[in-house]
């Protein structure tokens, strides 16, 4: 009986149809893109989603998270939790991050107003040269932190590399 049992045992398994397995979405580029376009639109699934990949510590998923709430787009405005969400990801080296809680520091919004931290965090944004201005807003940022600060304010940019080609190179010698 025993034989039998487990050929019988046997036979059930293997003609058992396969039950697809339900995985959860990766968190690529492109995907937390999209959640975040999704996001910005008001899709409240979106907006849990991206939530849940920046908890379990994507640094992408993070700073867009942190862009929701600085925006105001699907949640409630509050520069507070932006800029937690903000320094959750440039703790983990994400540039622009960086950039945007170096500008936080330097304006006061959400954090208590401080130029040594402004100036530490745009100066980690710049040395990681994301775009093609970088060498020269790293050479900005190393000669005269303070006024780099004041430059990225008043272009009102989302980081020290980001709106393409310097027009004027005279605005960087002040």
């Amino acid at each position: 009986m025993g034989r039998r049992w487990r050929l019988a045992m046997v036979a059930v398994i293997m003609f058992i149809p396969a039950v697809p397995s339900v995985a959860a979405p990766t968190a690529t580029p492109a995907r937390i893109a999209a959640l975040a376009s999704q996001a910005d639109a008001g899709n409240p699934h979106a907006l849990q989603e991206l939530r849940s990949f920046a908890r379990a510590g994507n640094a992408a998923a993070q700073f867009d998270l942190g862009q929701a709430y600085y925006d105001g787009q699907g949640v409630p405005q509050n520069y507070a939790k932006a800029a937690e969400w903000y320094r959750k990801a440039a703790m983990q080296r994400y540039a622009v991050a960086q950039g945007k809680l170096g500008a936080m520091y330097y304006g006061g919004q959400g954090v208590p107003q401080n130029y040594a931290k402004a100036v530490k965090w745009i100066r980690k944004a710049a040395h990681a040269g994301i775009c093609r201005r970088a060498g020269q807003a790293r050479r900005d940022v190393l000669r005269r932190p303070r006024r780099a600060a004041e430059l990225h304010l008043s272009a009102q940019v989302a980081h020290p590399c980001q709106g393409g080609r310097i027009k004027n190179r005279r605005q960087f010698d002040a």
